[in-house]
């Protein structure tokens, strides 16, 4: 990618950035080596597989075998789409559901578990890449992030000094996400404006707080937190 038009004092421009699973999966710190890649849609549960076998993620993967006839072929999205509609469906006409639907809902419990089990696990690790395009952006630019991981959030905090601020609007619609340890205390002067990190479905590094609000987990926790996504308001996961 290249990312010469970034820099500069020529640039007149604001700049968006919109990020995808791509765009940890190309990360730096992910080669040949590597046994669990950051997952796409496509190959979701196939790097599910490849983790060490809890009870949870062994009962997501024979529910898809029993339900798909296979479990690794189903993309996530067509598994997430259907179990979370047949789940809606049976709970909004308050129907009993049933041995085969209270399955599909164990299923969407025990991928929520697996989910963020895994992004700590393929997708928790600084990357060149994405602190080369940090150190780029501008106060005024956007980020715009599908993804649930904190690959392009670390990069920020490492590289975009105090041009990205959580407690001054750094993640745009997120009620109080400011934290003191997501913040860089670097001297000079404050940077008028922040980059504004917009994670369109939610983050790892999310946590619940008082009033509704949200907190932020320090990077170096996130290998050890509960397993829970907090979702956007109004994502479906």
């Amino acid at each position: 990618m290249n990312l010469s038009h970034f820099g500069g004092k020529s640039r007149t421009r604001q700049a968006a950035v919109i990020l995808g699973a791509g765009a940890t999966r190309g990360a730096s710190f992910v080669d040949a080596s590597s046994t669990i890649l950051p997952p796409l849609d496509a190959d979701f549960f196939q790097q599910v597989s490849r983790l060490d076998q809890d009870g949870t993620a062994r009962r997501l993967l024979g529910f898809l075998r029993d339900e798909y006839g296979h479990e690794l072929g189903i993309s996530m999205e067509r598994f997430f789409s259907e179990a979370d509609y047949t789940d809606r469906f049976h709970s909004e006409l308050s129907v009993d559901p049933g041995p085969t639907v209270k399955r599909y809902r164990k299923a969407l419990t025990d991928f929520h578990q697996v989910l963020p089990r895994l992004l700590r696990v393929a997708a928790n690790a600084e990357c060149d890449h994405h602190g080369v395009l940090a150190s780029l952006l501008d106060a005024q630019d956007c980020v715009i992030s599908f993804n649930y991981d904190c690959v392009v959030d670390i990069a920020l905090r490492q590289r975009a000094g105090k041009r990205w601020d959580p407690a001054k609007g750094g993640y745009g619609f997120v009620p109080g996400a400011g934290s003191e340890l997501w913040k860089q205390h670097l001297r000079g002067r404050a940077v008028q404006g922040t980059i504004r990190l917009l994670k369109m479905h939610g983050s790892l590094n999310w946590r619940p707080s008082s009033a509704g609000r949200i907190s932020l987990i320090q990077p170096a926790q996130l290998s050890s937190t509960a397993d829970v996504i907090i979702p956007r308001r109004g994502s479906r996961i």
